[in-house]
């Protein structure tokens, strides 16, 4: 019989068991600041290295696996590359605008000046290597690419940032984070514009028409995330639905979300 005074076996409860092997280690990994910059660039090693390996093909196949998802009448066919594209990206995007509302309300970009320095930032880095890119393909065949150079990537800009830590000051951080985020906000809009063949207006005026419920339920001060989170994830639905890329969910919804904590 199990000793009540000590209900699991002692293996469990011993330091060698897993959790102190391998999930302490984990956790003070990802306490580390450059952590995530880490195993950004170790992903981006391993995808060059399999893509390119005599077993190449594999890379492709695995992402273009097929996932089915339902949630009630909501149905979706994805493959692998779209769910990072479009899902996790979009949270990635959540997340990023959230930092850049809090720093609009109460932090160094309080001040339209200083948020006016990356934002014309974010428009030369746009502009410029749509330019570029005219001047050296001009008429040839794939002169409608010039949309292509204007995003920058995100991921990669935040990934190298974090791995170089403390080294660089919290001002530059804020400034490239807010430079690649209006940047590719941009460059998503010039996509949905310009280069979105079948764009669905009845479910993108649905997305809107659910961040503007979002807006009048964060104006009643309503609390709770059983309103919001549905709520987000039907906006990050009908957006994708609209052949508009869904990532703009995430920087909309982030942006609307309050900085400052309501006061009863």
């Amino acid at each position: 019989m199990a000793n009540p005074e000590r209900p699991y076996p002692s293996f469990i409860t011993s330091d060698r068991f897993i959790p102190s092997r391998f999930v302490r280690p984990a956790q003070r990994f990802a306490e580390i600041e450059a952590s995530s910059g880490i195993v950004l660039l170790a992903a981006a090693i391993i995808a060059l290295i399999w893509a390119n390996a005599p077993f190449g093909e594999t890379y492709e196949a695995f992402w273009s696996t097929h996932l089915d998802f339902s949630v009630g009448p909501l149905h979706l066919e994805e493959t692998l590359r779209e769910v990072v594209n479009d899902g996790f990206m979009a949270i990635f995007f959540f997340v990023v605008g959230l930092e850049i509302k809090r720093e609009l309300v109460l932090g160094e970009l309080r001040d339209p000046r200083a948020a006016a320095l990356p934002a014309i930032a974010a428009v030369g880095g746009m502009v410029l290597p749509a330019v570029i890119y005219v001047l050296f393909v001009g008429g040839g065949p794939g002169a409608n690419g010039w949309g292509i150079p204007m995003a920058t990537d995100i991921a990669f800009s935040i990934g190298v940032v974090a791995l170089l830590g403390s080294r660089v000051p919290v001002g530059a951080k804020l400034f490239l984070l807010t430079v690649a985020v209006a940047d590719d906000i941009g460059a998503i809009s010039v996509i949905a514009v310009f280069y979105t063949e079948d764009l669905q207006i009845g479910f993108l005026m649905g997305a809107i028409v659910g961040l503007f419920a979002m807006w009048l339920g964060q104006r009643s001060h309503i609390r709770s995330l059983v309103f919001y989170v549905p709520l987000g994830f039907l906006v990050w639905f009908l957006l994708l639905e609209s052949g508009v890329h869904a990532t703009l969910a995430g920087v909309a919804i982030g942006l609307l979300t309050p900085a400052r904590p309501y006061l009863n």
